[in-house]
């Protein structure tokens, strides 16, 4: 297993590393640099099933890592966002820039066969916003809605909501993006407009009084009245 450097999500939380496992909270590294955030994301199929996923951090500079993601590059051509995600994952580093403490953050959720099914580019600001930034979010194309070849209801709403217990977790202000899909956003509740300067249209956040309720939604609506939200996007 090679040692992988991980980086503290908020000043109460200790990872440390060593050839034989990383200990970061419940985190779980896997052989080659991806690390488990959590095994148990509920999901439901088309079927009506309902199936348990991987929320996982992609390593930028780890060779697996990169190789899995520019694999999804080549196999996802119909996918308008999983270009940029791959070419920011490639030179991404984790260190400040000039623009303050901003940091690129790479998230997906996997079935059980390590097989990618929605995945995100994000930033973690810490100064001077506090919050986690979603830069772009791209499902499999065959697990878009509208396709035939779905056999999953929500990928795009239930990656997010796991976004918001880490933003919660690290005491985030708030999870923000810019919309290029109105209908997916509009549909997702909690997320709203923040200013109404015609230079932010389109830019939505989820503040922090609201990440129990978004993440509410997304489980509730995930097993209690699936068909109403996750049919809507990703």
């Amino acid at each position: 297993m090679k040692i992988i450097n991980l980086t503290q999500l908020n000043n109460t939380q200790k990872y440390t590393s060593s050839k034989n496992q990383v200990q970061e909270g419940t985190r779980k590294a896997l052989t080659f640099g991806k690390i488990i955030l959590s095994e148990d994301v509920k999901i439901q199929r088309t079927d009506g099933k309902v199936e348990k996923l991987d929320f996982v951090e992609y390593e930028p500079g780890n060779e697996d890592d990169k190789e899995q993601i520019e694999k999804l590059d080549k196999d996802w051509f119909f996918g308008d966002y999983i270009t940029s995600i791959a070419s920011s994952f490639k030179w991404s580093s984790k260190f400040s820039s000039s623009e303050g403490q901003r940091k690129n953050y790479y998230y997906g959720l996997e079935d059980k066969d390590g097989k990618t099914l929605v995945i995100t580019d994000t930033i973690h600001h810490t100064f001077p916003k506090d919050d986690i930034y979603i830069s772009y979010l791209q499902a499999k194309p065959d697990e878009m809605y509208g396709s035939n070849k779905r056999h999953y209801k929500g990928l795009g709403a239930t990656l997010i909501s796991e976004i918001a217990k880490l933003a919660k977790e690290a005491d985030k202000d708030y999870v923000s993006t810019t919309s290029t899909n109105d209908d997916f956003w509009d549909k997702m509740k909690y997320f709203e407009n923040f200013s109404n300067h015609p230079a932010d249209k389109g830019k939505l956040r989820l503040d922090k009084d609201n990440y129990d309720d978004y993440i509410a939604f997304v489980e509730g609506e995930n097993f209690d009245t699936a068909g109403q939200r996750l049919d809507l996007g990703a």
